[in-house]
């Protein structure tokens, strides 16, 4: 959603706010590899969360929000 709501904005960038917001955040790949294909994103989306690494471990879920539009805050 982010990234199509959001196409000038770079992927890395969506990728680092999810992790600064959520530590523990671990993207679905599979959902993410879909997403960057329907989008034609030509492998940016999937780079972009393979670059984070894994996320922090947690033993129960952690809420967190990201804004729909990043900078426009």
């Amino acid at each position: 959603t982010l990234c199509a709501l959001n196409e000038g904005y770079p992927e890395d960038g969506f990728a680092k706010l999810v992790r600064a917001r959520g530590a523990h955040a671990h993207p679905n790949r599979l959902m993410v590899r879909h997403a960057d294909r329907l989008l034609k994103r030509d492998g940016r989306m999937m780079a972009a969360i393979e670059a984070l690494g894994p996320g922090r471990a947690c033993w129960e879920g952690e809420l967190f929000a990201i804004p729909l539009r990043p900078g426009r805050d």
